[in-house]
């Protein structure tokens, strides 16, 4: 069995970031960070 992946296309960029943004809000305790850094990194990791 062989799994492909294909580049991301500029229309998956929102799913991308809120399942990342949904991840960081499930799993950090959001007190302890930088969350809109976080996010401003996510957004350009994502961008890039």
């Amino acid at each position: 069995m062989n799994i492909t992946y294909d580049k991301a296309k500029i229309e998956d960029f929102e799913c991308i970031y809120q399942f990342n943004k949904q991840q960081i809000d499930d799993y950090e305790i959001i007190e302890n960070i930088d969350y809109d850094r976080v996010l401003t990194w996510v957004r350009k990791k994502i961008e890039n």
